[in-house]
């Protein structure tokens, strides 16, 4: 059963782990994902494979997102309705990240562990209603948690 059009993308996207949660939403959404991630050449031949697999021309894309630079961090949301972290990232790209999705009024989905996340969305209350929840019919397809960031206002 396919939900709804969405547009997500991936951080990450063309790794193993972006790669697996990539698959998996192409079978169960409509709409486009995007891998994103420094190489765009890397995101772009996966994506070209992930097209191929699923019969599917257009569906997947790429996008060049270098997670060191605050302000591409911070931008990569627009135009998004979910952003999922499927790589590493330091507690700045995590927090320009996290502004960019308050915004742009995206989702935040991250499968990555660090520790200080919960820190930097208790420091960010004051901008966005923080919710930890399991129960989205997107998060529940990966079986995971998410962070829904609301804007205030």
């Amino acid at each position: 059963m396919r939900q709804g059009s969405k547009s997500v993308l991936i951080l990450g996207g063309y790794g193993a782990a972006g790669t697996a949660i990539a698959t998996l939403l192409g079978q169960r959404i409509e709409g486009k994902i995007v891998l994103a991630g420094r190489s765009l050449e890397k995101g772009r031949k996966r994506a070209e494979q992930l097209d191929r697999e699923a019969g599917a021309t257009g569906r997947f894309s790429a996008r060049s997102v270098d997670v060191a630079d605050a302000e591409q961090t911070r931008q990569c949301p627009h135009g998004q309705n979910v952003v999922i972290v499927a790589c590493g990232l330091s507690v700045s790209a995590i927090e320009s990240l996290v502004q960019g999705c308050i915004a742009n009024r995206a989702d935040y989905i991250d499968i990555t562990p660090n520790p200080r996340k919960l820190e930097i969305f208790q420091s960010m209350r004051g901008s966005a209603k923080i919710l930890t929840k399991s129960s989205k019919k997107l998060t529940n397809l990966l079986n995971l948690n998410y962070f829904s960031i609301v804007a205030h206002g």
